[in-house]
C-alpha cells in the first residue's frame, strides 16, 4: 500500500508518470530536493480534495465496485487524471460539480466491462477503445499511461 501511496504523492508533486523501478530509486536515493521535502501543504489539499471525493462517492453511489475502483490501472488513471485535471479544483470562474463529475466516472465505468456496449458516439467510442486497449497491455508504462489519462480527460469531457 505505502507504494502506491508514495507513487501517488510523486505524481501529485511532479505530474509525470513513472516505472514502479524509478519510483522505487526515487523513493530509495532521493536525488533532488524536491524529491526530498515533506508533502507541502498544496499537495496535500490536492491529495485530499481526489480521496475525500472518490470517499463520498464510493460511500454513497456504487462506483466503489466498478472497475474504476476495484482495477489497478483504471483506479490509477482516475485517481492521477483527477489530480493532473482541474475538475475538483474550484477557481474564480469555475466551481466544480461534483454530482456532474461522479455521473461522468458512472458513465464512463459503464464502458469498460468487455462485454459493454460501445458509446453510440464515434469518438468517444474510439476514445474508449483506446484507453481500453492502453490498459491492458504495459499497465505501469509511462506512454500507455499517458496514453490512458488523456483519453479518460476526453471521455469525460465528453459525457
Amino acid at each position: 500500500m505505502w507504494e502506491r501511496i508514495v507513487e501517488l504523492v510523486l505524481f501529485c508533486r511532479t505530474r509525470k508518470h513513472r516505472t514502479p523501478g524509478q519510483i522505487l530509486r526515487s523513493f530509495i536515493r532521493s536525488t533532488t530536493e524536491e524529491e526530498k521535502t515533506k508533502i507541502s501543504v498544496a499537495e496535500l489539499k490536492r491529495l485530499r480534495t481526489v480521496f475525500n471525493f472518490l470517499s463520498e462517492a464510493y460511500a454513497n453511489t456504487p462506483l466503489g465496485e466498478t472497475r474504476l475502483a476495484t482495477d489497478t490501472p483504471h483506479f490509477y488513471t482516475m485517481v492521477t487524471s483527477l489530480l493532473r485535471s482541474k475538475l475538483l479544483v474550484p477557481s474564480e470562474k469555475y466551481t466544480p460539480d461534483r454530482e456532474e463529475i461522479l455521473r461522468k466516472l458512472l458513465a464512463f465505468a459503464h464502458f469498460l466491462p468487455d462485454s459493454a456496449e460501445p458509446p453510440r458516439d464515434r469518438y468517444l467510442a474510439e476514445c474508449v477503445e483506446d484507453y481500453k486497449k492502453a490498459a491492458t497491455r504495459q499497465t505501469t508504462h509511462p506512454g500507455q499511461r499517458d496514453i490512458r489519462e488523456k483519453r479518460f480527460l476526453e471521455v469525460i469531457k465528453k459525457l
